[in-house]
Parts: structure tokens; C-alpha cells; sequence
């Protein structure tokens, strides 16, 4: 909550947020240490060092709640650095989890003679409880080169509560899109895959893969009385439940 708070402060849902860790293992908790970033904890910290890592895996045994403005984001920020953003894992061994706050990853762009980066994937996952959802993004980075160089591809979306439990999507945006091109093609949208019933909660909704490659696939029954918008581009929609009213 306070986490929340700071966040609405700032006024940018979006902004990252520096931490205070009082050691490498504390570190280690919150993001993923990379060899350089473990250099840095080995032989320089503590002191006036901030190490910029991508954020871990949250894993927990009870039940997960990100409220309104905590929002999980990960961005390659440097253009052409071919940095593939990272991937955002959600697991809880027997809680719930509920997502207010956004979620989103993001390739880094390309002006170069290259494709632009991937964004990573995001997975969300129960052993046996429900899933709570509001919005979430995975794009590859934009590539502004005006040769025939590809947008960076998007990362793939997986949701399953592990037992049939349902997934719940309020007023939801979901996105797994390629990056654009100025010259080239947009890179290629991923596979968004609810593993588990889906039930459409509290408003409208709205999922899609972009323009090109990436298929939306509903692996159970889709149930609520609410809109649904959904645009695979190049993929398929795949329905293997009853749509509509549950039996």
C-alpha cells in the first residue's frame, strides 16, 4: 500500500521506483542479479551505487494483491542496446491472486540497421486458487530505421490458476503486440493463453496480438455478461469451452 501511495505522488503509474536493500540476499528477493550486477553488490556496496535490474519472480504462499497504482513495469530503456525487456513471473502456492495495477513490458527500440528488441513474457500462476485480473502488456520495442528492420516481437501471456479455478478479467486490457516499424514489419504479436475458466467481470474487455503472428486461446469456458473484443491478427481464436452461459 504504501508502495501505492508513492506511486499516485508521482502522478505516473508507469515510473519505477528506486529500493533500499541491506544486502545482496535481500536483493535477491525482489530482482533478478545478472554477473555484472553481482559484481557490483561483491565489490562496491554498500555505497553510493544504484544497480538497475530487472524485477524477479514473486513467489507466494498465501494470497497476492497489487492494488490501484502498483503497477509492475519493465522497460529496455536504452535505445539500441538490443535489450530484451524482462519477464514479469506471478506465482502463489495456495493464495489468491488480484491485480488492480498494471503490468507491462517493453522491448528496447532500434534506430540501427537491426531488429528492435523483444519484450518479455508474463506469467501468472496459482497450484489451486483464483486469478484476478486488470490490464497487461508485453510489446516488442519500435524500430524507427527507415530500411526494411523488423519491430521487435512481443512476449508471450499465460494465466492458469492450476485447478480449474476461475480467472477473473475487470474491465481488462490485455496486449501481446509486435513492435511497429518505420520501414520494416511490425515484429511479430505472441500467444495470450487462459488455461483456465474465464469469466467477464465488471466491464468491458478487450484482448489482442497485434496486426500480425499470435494467437488468443481460451483453453475453458468463457462466461459474463460483458463485452469482449478480440483481434489475433495473423493468429487464430481459439474457443475450446462453451462461450456464453455455463452449464
Amino acid at each position: 500500500q504504501a508502495v501505492s501511495r508513492l506511486l499516485s505522488y508521482k502522478g505516473d503509474r508507469h515510473r519505477q521506483v528506486a529500493i533500499v536493500v541491506a544486502n545482496h540476499q535481500m536483493a535477491e528477493k525482489y530482482v533478478d542479479i545478472n554477473k555484472i550486477a553481482d559484481n557490483l553488490y561483491q565489490n562496491f556496496l554498500p555505497g553510493p551505487i544504484t544497480v538497475i535490474s530487472n524485477s524477479g519472480t514473486l513467489v507466494n504462499s498465501g494470497t497476492i494483491n497489487i492494488y490501484n497504482y502498483g503497477h509492475i513495469t519493465n522497460y529496455g530503456t536504452i535505445t539500441n542496446s538490443g535489450t530484451i525487456s524482462g519477464g514479469i513471473d506471478i506465482d502463489s502456492t495456495t493464495g489468491a491472486i488480484t491485480l488492480a495495477g498494471d503490468l507491462v513490458t517493453t522491448g528496447a527500440a532500434s534506430s540501427a540497421a537491426a531488429t528492435a528488441s523483444a519484450g518479455g513474457a508474463v506469467t501468472i500462476d496459482t497450484t489451486n486458487s483464483t486469478i484476478g485480473l486488470a490490464n497487461i502488456t508485453s510489446s516488442g520495442g519500435a524500430n524507427t530505421n527507415a530500411g526494411a528492420f523488423n519491430g521487435g516481437a512481443a512476449g508471450a501471456i499465460t494465466i492458469t490458476t492450476g485447478s480449474n479455478n476461475i480467472i477473473t478479467l475487470n474491465a481488462s486490457t490485455l496486449t501481446a503486440a509486435g513492435g511497429a516499424s518505420t520501414g520494416g514489419t511490425q515484429g511479430a504479436g505472441a500467444t495470450i493463453n487462459f488455461d483456465d475458466p474465464v469469466s467477464l467481470a465488471t466491464g468491458g474487455v478487450t484482448i489482442s496480438t497485434g496486426a500480425t503472428a499470435g494467437n488468443i486461446t481460451f483453453d475453458q469456458t468463457l462466461d459474463g455478461a460483458q463485452t469482449l473484443a478480440l483481434t489475433s491478427g495473423t493468429g487464430n481464436i481459439i474457443f475450446t469451452g462453451i462461450v456464453g452461459a455455463t452449464p
